[in-house]
């Protein structure tokens, strides 16, 4: 049995005319009757009750139109899914991100495929740093990423979307709280919370380079792996209360584009 033969006798089933199905199907009458003939024959049924003067399902043939509606249907439903996949139109897009691209680009790019691709899924990884992104780019982990540069795996294509200013994050209790800008330098004596160096952060690269340009090497007083923990201030007990932002006055160079 072959899927033209079940197209054959849906419209030999609608119609209830070998002729008009015929010209449906854009074929001759005589090889479409055959062809019912042959289905019948597979079947070992009788589809239709054939007179000079009408065709008409048979009992088997009404059950068999339902089943066949819905095979065809099913087949038409696929191959329309496919062409949308191949298309762009359908699918999953998993998506890496940094944990600021979780905050400020995942709610744009979510508002942008939900109005130009309604059919696409979003398979969102949030918390990546970008060696993470990389990895997972270059093993077909990922599609796309929010990332930060330097990117340093090839077959990677990368633009710029925004850029970033480092901020600073304080409890509310700390000396430099009421400070409108801050320079680096006078965070020469602080303890820093920054990501743990095996991780590979390129912000961890960009605020050391800053504050060497600033004459001073940063104290790591406590690693973390996310951002949120980053806030928290994990470990630190002077961390009860609310951070406050400061934008930092550093050195140029200390700038993070965001990818």
């Amino acid at each position: 049995m072959e899927l033209r033969h079940l197209r054959y006798f849906a419209a030999v089933a609608e119609t209830c005319h070998f002729g008009r199905a015929a010209e449906r199907l854009h074929m001759a009458q005589p090889p479409l009757s055959q062809a019912i003939r042959r289905l019948e024959v597979e079947l070992g049924v009788e589809l239709f009750t054939r007179t000079t003067r009408q065709v008409a399902l048979t009992g088997a043939g009404e059950v068999f139109r339902g089943d066949v509606e819905r095979i065809l249907k099913c087949v038409d439903d696929a191959v329309a899914r496919v062409g949308r996949f191949a298309s762009g139109a359908e699918g999953v897009v998993r998506i890496g991100l940094t944990g600021s691209g979780s905050y400020r680009q995942l709610p744009a790019l979510a508002r942008l495929l939900e109005r130009e691709m309604p059919q696409v899924m979003l398979e969102v990884h949030t918390e990546m740093l970008t060696i993470a992104q990389e990895t997972g780019l270059v093993e077909r982990r990922l599609d796309m990423g929010v990332l930060r540069p330097p990117v340093r795996q090839e077959g990677i294509a990368h633009r710029p979307i925004a850029d970033e200013q480092l901020v600073l994050a304080i409890p509310e209790e700390h000396w430099l709280s009421k400070a409108e800008t801050v320079r680096l330098a006078q965070l020469r004596h602080e303890n820093f919370v920054m990501y743990g160096a095996v991780l590979g952060s390129v912000v961890n690269d960009a605020v050391i380079r800053g504050c060497i340009a600033a004459g001073f090497h940063p104290h790591c007083a406590y690693e973390v792996n996310e951002n949120s923990t980053r806030c928290a201030g994990r470990g630190q007990s002077r961390y009860r209360r609310p951070a406050g932002f400061h934008p930092l006055r550093a050195p140029r160079g200390c700038a993070v584009e965001v990818h």
